[in-house]
């Protein structure tokens, strides 16, 4: 597991208490498990509120991992049939 990679695990869980209780304890916002940053999987999720709180909490909100950014993420069209359109 890398280091900081509970965070990006607490955004892609949807728990946006998860994501603060992280951010209190120290994590990087701008931390990745590895292929995705947290504001990329909240983003992939279309979470606003955890994107807005690692906004707030001073997230890089254009720093790509792997060559996708949080934004190219929100505007890309679902990959299947009722997925949740990603929306930060």
């Amino acid at each position: 597991m890398f280091p900081s990679a509970e965070l990006a695990e607490a955004a892609a869980s949807g728990s946006k208490e998860h994501v603060r209780l992280a951010l209190q304890a120290g994590a990087d916002p701008n931390s990745s498990d590895g292929s995705h940053t947290a504001l990329q999987r909240a983003c992939l999720n279309g979470n606003t509120e955890i994107a807005m709180l690692l906004i707030e909490q001073g997230v890089a909100v254009n720093m790509p991992a792997p060559g996708a950014t949080p934004c190219s993420i929100s505007i890309a069209p679902p990959h299947a049939p009722g997925a949740a359109q990603p929306a930060c």
